[in-house]
Formats: C-alpha cells, sequence, structure tokens
C-alpha cells in the first residue's frame, strides 16, 4: 500500500482565488507547426459547412424544388435551417479561435500574495523560473508553468489550463452537435439524391458524380470530427467529476473531492449565471491556487481494502 502524502503543517493558508491573480489576455505561440494545425481544422469546418449549404440546405428547401437553381427563395424551415446551422459554425470558429489566443493561464514569477505561505507552496519551477503551486505544471511547448494544465493541444496550438479550458470544451461541443446536424442533413440529402429520379434525370452523369463525391467526402470529415469530439468529451467528463487534469490523472493525483456541478464551476465555467456556460466569455474563475492534490491511487486502495474487509466480515457470518 502506499503511503499517505504528508499533511501540511498546522498555520493558516490564504486562499487564493485564481481570479486574484490578473491573468494575461491573450498568448501567441510563434510554432509553424502549430499554426498550420490551427488553419487547417478552421479550414475543414468551413469547407464541411460549405458542402452541408451548398449540398444538403439549399437544394432541398427552395420553393420550387428546383436541385440546379441557386436563386430560388428558401422556404420558412429552410430559412430556419439555414439560420441555426449558420449560428452553430460561427460559434464554433469562435470558441476555437478563443481557446487559441487566450491566456490559458501562465504563471507569475512572484506569489501574488504577501502573506506567508508553507514550504510546499512556495515552490518555483526550476525551468521557467515561475511560481509554482501543487496544481500549477511546466509544458514543455510553451515553456512557461500553466495553472491547472490539462495538456498542451496542438489544433489550437495552445495549452488547455484554467482560463481557456471554457473556450476548448465550448468548442468541442459545438463542433459535437455541429457533426450530428450534418450528418443528419447529408444524410438526407444523399438519400433524397439518390432515390429522386427526377432530380438525378436532369443533372449530367459527371455533375451528379461529382455531387455525390463532395457530399461524401464531407460526411467521411464529419465522422471524423463526431469520434473526435465525442471521445474527449467524455474524457473531460471523467476528469471533471474526480477533479482533476489529464496531466494529474496520469501521476494519480487529483483535487478535493467535490460535486460534479461545482467541479463544473470549479475548474471550466467559473461562477457565472448558467447561461454564461453557453457564451464564448472570459469565465469568472473561482479555483483555489492554493489548493493541495491528493492521491488517487492511495484513495483507491483504501476504498479497495475497505470493500474486501467487509467481504471477509459477511463471509464469517455466515459460515457462523
Amino acid at each position: 500500500m502506499r503511503v499517505k502524502m504528508a499533511s501540511l503543517p498546522r498555520m493558516k493558508i490564504p486562499r487564493l482565488k485564481a481570479a486574484a491573480h490578473k491573468f494575461g489576455q491573450y498568448t501567441f505561440l510563434p510554432n509553424f507547426g502549430g499554426i498550420s494545425l490551427v488553419v487547417f481544422v478552421e479550414v475543414c469546418v468551413l469547407y464541411a459547412a460549405y458542402v452541408t449549404f451548398t449540398y444538403a440546405i439549399l437544394p432541398w428547401n427552395q420553393a420550387d424544388s428546383k436541385l440546379d437553381d441557386s436563386a430560388s427563395s428558401l422556404t420558412r424551415n429552410g430559412k430556419l435551417i439555414s439560420i441555426g446551422y449558420g449560428a452553430l459554425i460561427i460559434i464554433s470558429l469562435i470558441t476555437h479561435f478563443r481557446s487559441v489566443i487566450c491566456d490559458p493561464g501562465f504563471m507569475p514569477e512572484e506569489t501574488p500574495t504577501h502573506k506567508p505561505l508553507p514550504v510546499e507552496l512556495r515552490a518555483h519551477c526550476a525551468k521557467c523560473n515561475a511560481w509554482k503551486p501543487p496544481r500549477a505544471h511546466h509544458c514543455r511547448t510553451c515553456q512557461r508553468c500553466v495553472f491547472m494544465m490539462d495538456h498542451h493541444c496542438p489544433w489550437i496550438n495552445n495549452c488547455i489550463g484554467i482560463r481557456n479550458q471554457k473556450f476548448f470544451t465550448q468548442f468541442v461541443t459545438y463542433t459535437l452537435l455541429n457533426s450530428i446536424c450534418s450528418l443528419l442533413l447529408l444524410f438526407i440529402s444523399f438519400y433524397r439524391f439518390a432515390t429522386s429520379e427526377s432530380e438525378g434525370d436532369n443533372l449530367p452523369v459527371k455533375t451528379a458524380l461529382s455531387h455525390l463525391g463532395v457530399i461524401s467526402s464531407a460526411f467521411i470529415l464529419y465522422i471524423i470530427f463526431f469520434n473526435l469530439t465525442l471521445d474527449i468529451l467524455l474524457d473531460q467528463a471523467k476528469y471533471v467529476m474526480n477533479n482533476q487534469t489529464y496531466i494529474e490523472k496520469l501521476k494519480s493525483l487529483r483535487g478535493s473531492r467535490i460535486s460534479f456541478k461545482k467541479s463544473l464551476k470549479h475548474m471550466i465555467f467559473g461562477s457565472g449565471p448558467v447561461y454564461s456556460w453557453l457564451i464564448p466569455t472570459l469565465p469568472v474563475l473561482t479555483a483555489d491556487m492554493c489548493e493541495t492534490l491528493h492521491s488517487d491511487t492511495f484513495e483507491d486502495e483504501v476504498r479497495n481494502s475497505h470493500v474486501e474487509d467487509t467481504t471477509t466480515d459477511e463471509s464469517s457470518q455466515e459460515s457462523d
């Protein structure tokens, strides 16, 4: 059994909220590979959206139902679908861009308090010389320490930390919703195009094949988006439930046990109203920068040993 982590000295530890320290507003990492991946993501989202609009929404929601007449006015349903889908695409791009340029929570060189701290909370990083509380981690790519760093994401060319995890979570969520809507629209469009004799007869063979090829490419692209974003969201939900980041999970560490809703506010969305969770605005942070970490493995072993002892006692009682 692992030895439990040593407790801090008995002294009043100041609770430093993350909002009390003013992180930088924006950041940019001049990394060619990272910038290329950011542009690639934006282009993929715009391309897939263009295909969905051109081949799935516009052709089947025109007043005269002619596939090759782009000047026709949209039906009422077509207008509603276009507005809703367009808003989903725009907010996906905004949240992606904000997660790219937002300071993830880079640590300052000095502790943001004049009150005495225990030795465990006065540590500084040997690589970047920044203040390094227990929940701060050094990123080798950014060459900075980030508070509550989850991981460095090459798709946004930035770290995921307490300051931009809200934008990252929103981007993943809106992209997942966008993928679901687009897959449904593209599937309906593909089915109607393949089964509609009148529409198929009005188009040349090359044009028909071109339409099918473009629709298929966007369909495959959205399947990839769907799988990636769903996997990321499930992982994020698991980490938030345990009040831990991905890096802390690798080290078998976690924060204090709190409820899932409180952990969502603590790690991602802050103390703002619930509707602000949907809007790409900076979160009102509530995390304690002096929060200590606990051994997740140790508690699991204690819990398992308790279950084994309980099972043994029940077995002995049955034998008696």
